[in-house]
């Protein structure tokens, strides 16, 4: 066997369980390739009811199908401030395309009148009920990591 032909190549990033792990000194996660799914299957839904359908269904339809697609992941990666700042631009895009704005405020007055939560309220949610899923387990790893935090 020719050991060139038996080397694995290194790569940036490593999918496991569709998230994506970077290579670095700290465990970190990267979402790049959510928020591509992302502008797709938001493009696929908007292009299909965009101007059709009310802007509560086209929202309700972002929020069921386009979302978990984005934040898929978060509750085990760590995230930094400027994570969260790259998934809140995809979903204020999203925003500004729906809704056919430019501004910025404009684009938070809308999310606030939808009752649309931010990426990081999400995130902390979503965090909070995978954490707490540990106390329902009878897994003594899952009893250990409970402990741990």
């Amino acid at each position: 066997m020719n050991i060139d032909k038996a080397k694995l190549e290194w790569r940036d990033e490593i999918r496991y369980l569709g998230v994506y792990i970077t290579s670095s000194s700290v465990y970190s996660c990267s979402f790049r390739h959510s928020k591509q799914s992302v502008y797709r299957s938001f493009n696929a839904v908007f292009g299909k009811v965009g101007r059709i359908a009310s802007e509560e269904v086209v929202l309700e339809l972002f929020k069921k199908k386009c979302l978990p697609v984005l934040l898929y992941g978060t509750e085990t990666c760590p995230m930094i401030k400027s994570h969260i700042a790259s998934l809140q631009f995809v979903v204020n895009s999203c925003f500004v395309k729906m809704f056919n704005i430019r501004s910025k405020v404009v684009t938070e007055e809308c999310q606030h009148y939808f009752n649309f939560d931010s990426v990081s309220d999400i995130i902390a949610k979503w965090t909070y009920k995978f954490l707490t899923s540990f106390d329902k387990s009878d897994s003594l790893l899952c009893s250990v990591l409970h402990a741990w935090s």
